[in-house]
């Protein structure tokens, strides 16, 4: 359960220190609101708190072992390259320049951390971002590897000057 728990908060794009200043921030807002909450309720808020509190430490102390032992695990691939953007805008401009053209097929199946990545390197491009989309919003319900169907439902959103192209005919499977 902690390692799926960790997993998530990797392709939710959270970092060990971003988690923490959310538990820090629900810890401050229990203080508020407990003697509002009904007793069920404060009781499992608390039991909550206290479960992200020691996912916290255990996030950051596992963090701490993969980083002093050389390695990492598969969801820092695309975590470390969202983390090395944002701290590191050279690096992420020199991506930027050299990058016109964006396909991701399958656009359903993508997480939060893996959308963050292209929107870093489109960004750049602003209005004339050259971004490819494929994906089918029905197939979203299945979350595999963290998806997130607000990607595609927010892409138009994001990408004002796209052109959606429904494909009214499935050719994948004919029933002959």
């Amino acid at each position: 359960d902690i390692m799926f728990a960790i997993s998530n908060l990797k392709r939710e794009g959270f970092l060990p220190a971003d988690f923490k200043k959310i538990v820090e921030q629900e810890e401050e807002q229990l203080k508020i609101e407990k003697d509002e909450l009904k007793k069920t309720e404060l009781a499992k808020r608390q039991r909550n708190l206290a479960k992200w509190q020691e996912l916290t430490q255990i996030y950051e102390k596992y963090q701490q072992k993969l980083r002093s032992s050389l390695r990492y695990d598969f969801d820092d691939m695309i975590a470390l390259v969202v983390e090395a953007f944002d701290q590191h805008e050279l690096l992420l401009r020199e991506y930027q320049e050299n990058i016109h053209y964006f396909l991701v097929d399958e656009y359903q199946d993508t997480n939060s951390a893996q959308n963050k990545v292209v929107d870093q390197l489109a960004s750049y491009w602003g209005e004339k971002a050259n971004v490819f989309v494929v994906g089918d919003p029905n197939q979203s319900i299945y979350r595999f590897q963290g998806a997130s169907v607000e990607n595609v439902l927010g892409f138009v959103s994001r990408y004002q000057q796209s052109e959606v192209i429904t494909l009214d005919m499935g050719y994948r499977c004919p029933q002959n």
